[in-house]
């Protein structure tokens, strides 16, 4: 890759790291919020303050959220721009996390869910701004290794955040530790300016809903491997940490061992998929995770407690690397560059609403049968789908497709 390849996979790896980096680990900061919010002086009562609670309405809104920014993306990127949408959103990010730090500072308990919605969909927005910004910008062959490169921002997330945020409230307080963490989002802006706008070049139209783009079966049949292979992965990650916890009673630093382990696998797929995807196929690599993945939820039913915390751990991060890679890989060879935004769009609206009601009935599941194994057969059936439809896609016939498509428009 060139310089300016390079520069614009960094400014998409810290954008990966402020967006879906900064949702996964954003319950670190919990704990010191709860305790801040009880001691705090505004709390005359000192009525315990509903941590649980706060957590799970957190999350809902931003599952909810984040794929509607990522839907809206499609009509906001072509209008603006890569570089004013990464300009824009991640200020309106560390504004609202600004805003946050205000609202803990004076007790407006009932305000605190606010600013994650703002902030929840300027992330999604963010997240399908860095994909199409590479695509735009990166050569055709560098491409794959750019857009898997950038992603390892989300890994590195993991093992940076939780130390700020660690670090600077032992040495600040929760207050400045929130102002601080939100100076990362204003080093984003900054960064943003030297996003490689080339709108010029492909002058993508504005749009919320696209007739061209499901005229490509290829597409439509992408997107059920994606949404297939994304909610398999997440439920197989969330309730394999459950059924750990219950199947061997693992304290808080045992639980944190096994996130670190699947981040450090997770890691490592993407360090090595960057390169792997400019020699193997990526239908081929895809077919390979997803097969294993099958593979893995066998092992959960046979193998002995010990043995699946030494193969399946590891192997959960790397899957969800790997398979993420992959859909982002894929999904750029699928559609043209002028109708990628649009294309992310439904791609990450998709994937995100679907997670919702089956981690919602997997849950339901569990509860009514007390087994949290069960949750394996979704998998191995969403695996399955995922199998199934990923041979339907031939990218022989899109190239040839995309060509014409092409040649009618210059007509």
């Amino acid at each position: 890759m060139n310089k300016l390849e390079w520069i614009q996979t960094f400014i998409g790896g810290f954008w990966y790291l402020l967006s879906f980096g900064f949702f996964k680990v954003w319950p670190y900061y919990f704990d010191s919020l709860e305790t801040y919010l009880q001691n705090s002086t505004y709390n005359e009562t000192k009525m315990t303050f509903p941590i649980k609670t706060h957590v799970t309405r957190t999350g809902l809104i931003l599952a909810i959220a984040i794929p509607l920014g990522a839907g809206l993306s499609g009509a906001l990127i072509p209008k603006l721009g890569n570089r004013l949408v990464g300009i824009l959103f991640t200020f309106i990010m560390g504004l609202m996390l600004l805003v946050f730090s205000y609202l803990v500072q004076y007790g407006w308990i009932s305000l605190l869910l606010l600013p994650f919605i703002p902030f929840g969909f300027a992330g999604g927005v963010l997240n399908v701004n860095l994909q199409n910004n590479i695509v735009k910008s990166v050569s055709k062959e560098n491409k794959g290794t750019s857009l898997v490169l950038c992603s390892i921002g989300l890994s590195v997330a993991f093992f940076t955040l939780p130390k700020l945020f660690r670090i600077t409230t032992e040495k600040c307080g929760l207050l400045r530790s929130l102002r601080i963490t939100s100076c990362l989002f204003f080093i984003g802006t900054f960064l943003s300016f030297f996003t490689s706008s080339k709108k010029q070049e492909f002058k993508e139209k504005p749009k919320l809903i696209s007739k061209t783009l499901f005229k490509n079966k290829n597409y439509t049949y992408f997107l059920v491997v994606a949404v297939a292979a994304y909610v398999s992965n997440s439920i197989f990650s969330v309730f394999f940490v459950d059924y750990l916890q219950s199947s061997m009673e693992m304290s808080h630093l045992q639980i944190q061992r096994v996130f670190i382990t699947m981040a450090l696998g997770d890691l490592l797929s993407r360090v090595v998929g960057s390169f792997a995807f400019r020699k193997y196929d990526t239908i081929k690599l895809l077919r390979l995770f997803l097969a294993m993945n099958f593979i893995m939820t066998v092992v959960l039913f046979l193998a002995t407690i010990d043995f699946q915390i030494v193969l399946v751990v590891p192997y959960i991060g790397i899957s969800v690397g790997m398979i993420a890679g992959c859909l982002s890989v894929l999904l750029s060879k699928i559609v043209p560059v002028k109708e990628h935004a649009i294309a992310s769009a439904y791609f990450m609206l998709l994937v995100g609403f679907s997670n919702i009601p089956v981690t919602v009935f997997c849950n339901v599941m569990v509860q009514i049968t007390g087994n949290v194994n069960l949750t394996n057969l979704v998998v191995a059936f969403l695996v399955a789908i995922s199998i199934f439809f990923l041979k339907k896609i031939d990218l022989n016939e899109n190239e040839e497709n995309v060509e014409k498509q092409q040649l009618e428009e210059n007509a």
